[in-house]
């Protein structure tokens, strides 16, 4: 069955489900569900699934016109050759896309036998017959493969192989033997090794590499820890759901997972006692419209369930990081026992219900 992509804005998800059943009822396989299951990236399950399908729908409308998301995956679809566009109301797409001629759904009530819908149909046919079944490098069969066999891997090819290995060693050691490497007298005594001068920095700065997550910066005070990080005492108290303990514990890399819209965990210090933090983190994976854009922080002297005061709320930049993991924040320093993190909002928009968050940090001293 042939696999068809459907990409749309979320706020379109009851309008287009007809538009599903039509394309399921004419045999294709549709592949829509955007609810993504818990722990797995949405970058790469929807890269896969657009990559698997030999069709891709892409839906216009209000909404969808302003979503990158949507844009990126009809980009994509074009650049294969796979995308079939439609009209769900009567805007104008991107312009990268004008150009090209659309189905328009806008007047479609839902009958099957629309003329609009069955020029869609035929559309989708065409392109995906053209199309076919993804191909990945094909395989040769296994009499094929035999046939195919390469010279060297015959016993005389092997015989050569051998020789030369031989040939090239005996020539080694008989360099070694004339540098005076191996077989000769000691290097002299004056001849002193030096130490290869450091590779100079690149402009702007040198770029540090990735750290694993929980690590502390080179530029924090002695004794800062990540007082999320289980290694160092942190625990949940408190979550809206499991995501938050399938991802934000210790782990060797900074990982990511589902999390719904205004979701929240709140954070015990080590043997609950009280610590001074001044700074957070975000990782973000890739840059993608389903990424956390808005996070909030509170903060509570008493009690994990409060009250809580507002620390405050932090706008994550939609790129990865290249310089470190995260993505930080400073703000005034703060004593508390208890910490809760909300997921605001997603940088596609509101209307989404979650969205995807990478590992954060706390980092401070504990009292």
């Amino acid at each position: 069955m042939s696999t068809v992509f459907l990409s749309y804005a979320a706020a379109d998800r009851a309008r287009v489900e007809p538009l599903v059943k039509a394309l399921e009822a004419h045999g294709f396989d549709v592949w829509w569900d955007r609810d993504i299951s818990l722990g797995e990236s949405y970058h790469r399950v929807i890269e896969q699934a657009l990559q698997r399908a030999v069709c891709a729908v892409v839906v216009w409308s209000r909404d969808s016109i302003s979503s990158e998301w949507v844009a990126n995956e009809a980009s994509e679809a074009r650049k294969r050759g796979i995308l079939v566009p439609a009209l769900l109301d009567d805007v104008e797409p991107p312009l990268e896309f004008r150009h090209l001629q659309s189905a328009t759904l806008f007047a479609w009530q839902g009958a099957t036998d629309d003329s609009s819908l069955q020029q869609l149909i035929s559309a989708v046919r065409r392109v995906a017959e053209r199309s076919g079944p993804p191909v990945s490098s094909p395989a040769l069969s296994r009499p094929d493969a035999r046939m195919a066999k390469s010279w060297w891997e015959t016993p005389a090819g092997w015989l050569v192989s051998a020789a030369a290995l031989l040939l090239a060693a005996t020539l080694l050691v008989l360099v070694l033997r004339g540098t005076g490497l191996i077989g000769g007298a000691a290097p002299a005594p004056d001849a002193v090794a030096t130490e290869p001068s450091p590779a100079p920095a690149p402009a702007g700065g040198a770029v540090s590499p990735a750290t694993p997550a929980g690590t502390r910066p080179s530029n924090a005070p002695a004794g800062t820890i990540d007082l999320l990080d289980i290694g160092d005492g942190a625990q949940i108290v408190a979550a809206s759901e499991a995501g938050w303990k399938a991802y934000i514990y210790a782990r060797d890399e900074p990982t990511c997972s589902v999390i719904s819209t205004n979701g929240f965990v709140t954070f015990a210090f080590r043997d609950e006692r009280p610590a001074r933090f001044d700074r957070i983190g975000v990782f973000v994976e890739a840059t993608s419209g389903y990424n956390v854009k808005t996070v909030d922080l509170y903060a509570s002297d008493e009690s994990d369930r409060g009250p809580f005061r507002k620390i405050g709320t932090f706008t994550v930049p939609n790129f990865r990081n290249e310089r470190q993991p995260f993505h930080e924040f400073t703000f005034e320093p703060v004593t508390a026992r208890y910490v809760k993190l909300v997921a605001v909002d997603w940088q596609e928009g509101t209307g989404r219900p979650n969205g995807y968050l990478c590992t954060m940090r706390l980092l401070g001293t504990l009292q």
